[in-house]
């Protein structure tokens, strides 16, 4: 898994450094639709794959990937990434 690093300017105009993980693209196909307001289920019928799949896929981007422990956490630090 490769691990990028990123400064991004805060809130209060600091730059703050973010290191996370390459996302794929189903990882940041779910966490757009997420952000557009989807529910799991709505998304796993989107994607033609199990509400299981999904639950795993985030968990392991919002965990492993973004370092954040909500997704509400994962969308703010996507956009401040760039990636949403």
């Amino acid at each position: 898994m490769e691990r990028l690093t990123r400064y991004v300017r805060t809130g209060m105009g600091k730059w703050e450094t973010i290191r996370y993980h390459r996302l794929t693209i189903r990882e940041k196909k779910i966490l757009r639709l997420t952000a557009q307001g989807y529910l799991n289920a709505d998304i796993a019928c989107m994607l033609k794959v199990s509400m299981s799949t999904i639950k795993g896929c985030k968990r392991k981007l919002l965990h492993q990937k973004l370092h954040v422990s909500n997704i509400h956490e994962g969308i703010a630090v996507a956009l401040r990434l760039g990636i949403l």
